[in-house]
């Protein structure tokens, strides 16, 4: 999962599906942001093997600040 957030304006972008790790890649379209505005780019991922029990929070990562636009 890929999530984009301005906090600024409150806006965001998602996608729960970005990649899988094979892929090596991920791409996300970023909410809108002017030059003084900084955005938080977050991270997860999803044990695709125990996706079986998606309730089970251990095929779960806790997410990850990845950086700042």
């Amino acid at each position: 999962m890929l999530l984009a957030f301005n906090p600024a304006t409150i806006d965001s972008n998602y996608d729960l599906h970005a990649a899988t790790r094979a892929e090596g890649t991920a791409k996300l379209i970023l909410p809108p942001a002017k030059a003084e505005e900084n955005l938080l780019v977050f991270i997860s991922f999803l044990n695709a093997t125990g996706m079986g029990d998606k309730k089970n929070l251990k095929n779960v990562s806790d997410s990850q600040l990845i950086g700042l636009d």
